[in-house]
C-alpha cells in the first residue's frame, strides 16, 4: 500500500466550520475537528482530490461490523435537510478528510466504533459545485 498522503480539506469548509469551533467542547467531536483542521492541508476547492470527503458529501458508510451500508449526507450544523450526519458529531467528525476505502474510528454512545467509506456517490468539488 502506499504511503498515506496528508490530510485534505477544502479551505472554504475550514473557514465556514471554524466559527462553530469556537463555541464547541473543549473534547469530543469538536475537538476531534480542531485538530484535523490545524494538522490538515487546507487548499481551494478545485485542488480536492475526487476521492476525499468534504462538506455537503454524500457518502456510503457501513458500519465495521459488516452491517448494511448507509448513505449519508456530511453537514454543517444547520443543515436541515434528509440523511444527515452533522460535522460535530462523532461519526461526521471522523468523515471529513476520509479517503474513499478508509475505515475511521470514532466514539459513539457504545464505546469505540469503526466504518469503512465506501464510495462518495457526491461530492460537490467533483462535480464543479466550488461554493457549497
Amino acid at each position: 500500500m502506499p504511503p498515506r498522503t496528508k490530510t485534505v480539506v477544502n479551505r472554504l469548509d475550514r473557514a465556514r466550520l471554524e466559527p462553530h469551533l469556537n463555541a464547541g467542547a473543549p473534547f469530543g467531536p469538536a475537538s476531534r475537528l480542531r485538530a484535523l483542521l490545524r494538522s490538515a492541508d487546507p487548499v481551494a476547492p478545485e485542488r480536492v482530490p475526487p476521492d476525499v470527503v468534504t462538506m455537503n458529501s454524500r457518502v456510503v458508510v457501513r458500519d465495521g461490523r459488516g452491517d448494511g451500508a448507509d448513505v449519508y449526507v456530511l453537514a454543517y450544523p444547520e443543515y436541515e435537510g434528509p440523511r444527515a450526519v452533522y460535522v460535530l458529531s462523532p461519526l461526521g467528525s471522523a468523515l471529513l478528510g476520509a479517503r474513499e476505502g478508509d475505515r475511521v474510528t470514532y466514539v459513539g454512545a457504545a464505546g469505540t466504533r469503526s466504518a469503512v467509506l465506501e464510495a462518495i456517490e457526491y461530492q460537490p468539488e467533483r462535480s464543479g459545485d466550488l461554493d457549497l
